[in-house]
């Protein structure tokens, strides 16, 4: 608690200061009141200055710790999708083996590459078409990991 309240009690001991000077130099009610005024105004910019600072930190932290969404990617990116993208891996024969198979419980689908090689409009656009053809919705996900 201290280091938190040591800024605040700085600024107190300087008031006190003044104080303790303009009573020795002949104060008037006046001053006292104008020493007064400034004393809250720079206590009340301190607490406003302190509960910027701990929300800021607070947005920092929740930041730091909450998911990134994508969403915002994901619809700029779909934006800029050119009509016939990714149609070719809809026309690939071992894709479309991979699709039809259903044997296995869960189908996993793994495009690597180096960053800016398309896989994700590629992917993007090919299933989305492919959501648009089934006529049986089966469970589906879609991740895309950037980091």
């Amino acid at each position: 608690m201290w280091p938190k309240q040591r800024d605040k009690i700085r600024i107190i001991m300087s008031h006190i200061e003044r104080h303790t000077l303009l009573m020795r130099n002949g104060v008037r009610l006046e001053h006292i009141r104008e020493e007064h005024e400034a004393r809250l105004r720079a206590l009340d910019h301190f607490e406003r200055t302190e509960r910027s600072h701990r929300r800021q930190e607070y947005n920092a932290i929740r930041e730091a710790i909450s998911p990134r969404t994508y969403e915002e990617d994901l619809y700029r990116i779909h934006g800029r999708i050119c009509e016939g993208t990714g149609k070719w891996l809809l026309r690939d024969a071992m894709f479309l083996k991979w699709l039809k198979e259903t044997e296995k419980p869960a189908k996993l689908i793994w495009l690597q590459g180096i960053p800016g090689a398309g896989k994700f409009i590629t992917s993007r656009a090919s299933f989305l078409r492919y959501l648009a053809d089934m006529t049986y919705r089966e469970d589906f996900s879609f991740q895309y990991c950037c980091r």
